[in-house]
């Protein structure tokens, strides 16, 4: 059980949790209004459907005919009379495991028995003498609803399909702390909660374990949850009776409650839309108080949102009153944080204003660490001047040295930026109608080099560049360029160097991240580049490494696509623009064979003459590849491939020419820069010409360090060490 009494106790001392300034208001603006009312009444009715001729959970066996249907004496009980009557009236029959009901038509009571279970029945699939049979069951067995439906259908023909769904969640939500039926006392607190086994075990992990898992627990007719609240235990119970809760209704130290038990019970549905809706409360006024309930409670992600926002919203949360609860570790944590953006005299005037709240119970020492944590070097001479004037620096001679002697030179100063994953920093509104907005970047050409401006520092790990000519089908038309990023102007890094490689069309480039304001691209010919996006890119980062300045493509990451801008540019296509480079829906090759349409859409060269080159956008390191060879089981190829930076110095990736090899091919090699790859077949069992209907590069398939192809019974090849003639 957990310790709730003491999770309370740590929340309620730990600082920015204080009263009404602390985090308990329901969101204000009517955009998070979406996420108060969780609706799960479908949910509830899945949960319910999936019961139906299920030996999960069953605590009865009903016997119609020779069928024996295994069932659940509280979903029977919710809507008929006679399994009510049966169940909890019939003290004889009331125990009984098994109910035999052999005078029931098989058919017709499995239909019944189905719609007890979902509400639901499709009367155009019965014919008339069946309905009528169905209609009579249903009043023997006194399920008055279905009756009511029944008559009108056999009146008039209307109305074939009849969804009771609603119905079903309204017997079950009639359950809710109703001893009708009740098969078990939840014993919270001083609270005694009568409740259902069935409708719990099929909504909680926990309880399904208590009741249907545990001997020693099965049978007990109580269950003591003392240590649970009472109140989000009783929120949590209609819940699982209603499928709904209104979390406007809640204070926000109680929706983490809810949250953090559900979650414990094991009701999952909950946790998703619990986390939105806390996302959606934090407001400037709260954030510090929500950033320690998410730290009490041990929630990562919630923590990862409430420092996001910090960051992103630092000059205004400084001037909350919430931001003077903060202890001095907290506090230290949040001005170091790079992504922490704000103005440094800001910080400082802040961290005064905290220290001289606190002043009685701070130590010199924890003054100095607070203090110290300020980015002084970045200051203005103007704002250095003001911060020696302040009180604290005039009367502390120690910080004062630290202060002044923490000087930096341009390339070292530690620079804070603003984090936007995921935000395009340089969108530019398309409409000339609207005015452009004050945080567009600045972009300027030169002949050879184009240099864009950010609005603020950032922090970015991914750019994209147009080259000159991107949509042209022009082969040799490529450019080689570099990328410098810079602070100041002043101090330049090299976040990209291609300038000794040809690239063509756009470039998806991936650097190791960090705040930059102004971008450079200087071209080696006399062209303009065209920034299309510049961002911190987080819904990929985890597809791509990056060593000695290239981009390492990750598993699924397939750089030698059309999607990715790879070109080939020896070869030909057997329908023109149908190049083995398309991109297509995942494993829709599996199968290949039973495509007939796309055997047609293949590249190829004749044998004896040319060869297939890929042309891939920019240089990647790659370690992988796969493709697959065009025909049946009974046709056959021998073939090369080799790899080069330059199109002219070539390496050997494999040297398939003594073996006969057909369908998929897999090929794992030392990692290498790679710019163009080119393939060579030398033999086909059933033709003059060497076909591939599909290509990529790294291998979508996981190849192990052995040389074993998990996913597929193709053997891998590896690279041969030798040159290739050429």
């Amino acid at each position: 059980m957990m310790n709730y009494f003491l999770v309370i106790i740590i929340l309620c001392s730990t600082p920015g949790h204080s009263g009404k300034s602390g985090y308990g208001s329901p969101p204000s603006s009517p955009s998070d209004r979406r996420y108060e009312l969780i609706d799960h009444t479908e949910v509830l009715v899945e949960f319910i459907s999936k019961l139906h001729l299920s030996n999960r959970c069953s605590d009865v066996v009903l016997v119609v005919g020779k069928e024996r249907l295994p069932a659940h004496r509280i979903i029977l009980a919710s809507q008929t009379e006679y399994f009510r009557r049966i169940f909890f009236e019939d003290y004889k029959e009331s125990h009984k495991s098994v109910v035999n009901l052999s005078d029931a038509p098989v058919t017709s009571f499995e239909i019944l028995h189905k719609y007890i279970y979902t509400g639901r029945i499709n009367l155009g699939d019965l014919k008339k003498g069946e309905v009528f049979e169905l209609l009579k069951m249903s009043d023997y067995f006194g399920i008055s609803n279905l009756k009511l439906s029944l008559h009108k259908y056999l009146k008039n023909h209307s109305n074939e399909h009849i969804d009771h769904t609603g119905l079903l969640v309204e017997f079950i939500r009639d359950l809710y702390l109703s001893d009708r039926c009740s098969d078990v006392v939840l014993v919270v607190g001083k609270e005694r909660l009568p409740a259902h086994r069935i409708i719990l075990a099929s909504h909680s992990e926990y309880f399904r374990r208590v009741f249907y898992e545990d001997d020693k627990e099965s049978h007990k007719s109580e269950v003591n949850l003392s240590d649970a609240p009472v109140t989000s235990f009783e929120i949590l119970l209609k819940y699982i009776y209603t499928g709904r809760i209104n979390l406007g209704d809640l204070e926000g130290e109680e929706v983490f409650k809810l949250l953090r038990i559900s979650v414990y019970y094991g009701i999952l549905n909950l946790k998703l839309p619990l986390h939105e809706y806390l996302k959606s409360t934090i407001d400037v006024e709260n954030t510090w108080s929500f950033l320690a309930m998410t730290r009490t409670y041990k929630y990562n992600d919630l923590e990862v949102e409430s420092l996001h926002f910090i960051d992103n919203h630092a000059s205004e949360v400084l001037q909350s009153d919430d931001f003077l609860s903060l202890t001095s570790e907290v506090l230290q944590d949040i001005i170091i944080r790079d992504s922490f953006y704000c103005n440094e005299l800001d910080i400082f005037h802040a961290v005064c204003r905290w220290i001289n709240i606190h002043q009685n119970s701070l130590d010199h020492n924890t003054k100095m660490k607070v203090l110290s944590a300020i980015r002084y070097p970045l200051m203005s001479v103007k704002e250095l001047a003001e911060v020696r004037q302040s009180p604290l620096v005039k009367t502390n001679k120690s910080l004062y040295d630290t202060i002044f002697r923490n000087t930096s030179s341009p390339d070292k100063l530690q620079y804070r930026g603003q984090l936007k994953p995921n935000v395009d920093l340089i969108h530019r509104p398309r409409d000339f109608l609207f005015p452009i907005p004050s945080n567009t970047p600045v972009i300027n050409g030169t002949n050879g080099s184009t240099t864009i401006t950010l609005h603020d520092p950032s922090f970015i790990n991914y750019i994209v560049i147009s080259l000159p000519g991107r949509d042209c089908l022009d082969k040799q038309r490529y450019y080689s360029y570099y990328i410098d990023v810079s602070m100041d102007q002043t101090v330049w890094f090299r976040a990209i160097d291609h300038s000794n490689y040809n690239c063509r069309s756009a470039q998806n480039l991936w650097i190791e991240s960090r705040i930059v304001r102004y971008i450079r691209v200087v071209g080696t010919a006399n062209e303009t580049f065209e920034f299309s996006s510049v961002k911190y890119n987080t819904e990929e980062m985890h597809e791509v490494e990056i060593k000695n300045g290239l981009v390492v493509p990750k598993y699924g990451y397939n750089v030698a696509s059309s999607f990715r801008y790879a070109f080939v540019i020896k070869g030909e296509h057997n329908l023109w623009s149908q190049s083995m480079l398309n991109v297509l829906v995942d494993d829709y090759y599996d199968r290949y064979d039973n495509k007939i349409d796309r055997l047609n859409m293949y590249t190829y060269h004749n044998l004896q003459s040319g060869c297939i080159v890929i042309h891939l956008a920019q240089p990647y390191i790659l370690s992988s590849m796969r493709f697959l060879l065009w025909g049946g089981n009974d046709q056959f190829y021998k073939y090369t491939v080799e790899d080069s930076i330059n199109n002219q110095d070539w390496k050997w990736i494999a040297n398939e020419t003594k073996e006969l090899k057909q369908s998929w091919q897999v090929l794992k090699f030392t990692p290498r820069p790679i710019l163009y790859i080119r393939i060579t077949g030398v033999y086909n069992s059933a033709g003059n010409d060497f076909r591939i209907l599909y290509f990529e590069a790294p291998a979508r398939v996981i190849v192990d360090d052995r040389g074993k192809n998990n996913e597929t019974d193709v053997t891998m090849t590896e690279a041969s060490t030798s040159n290739p003639v050429v």
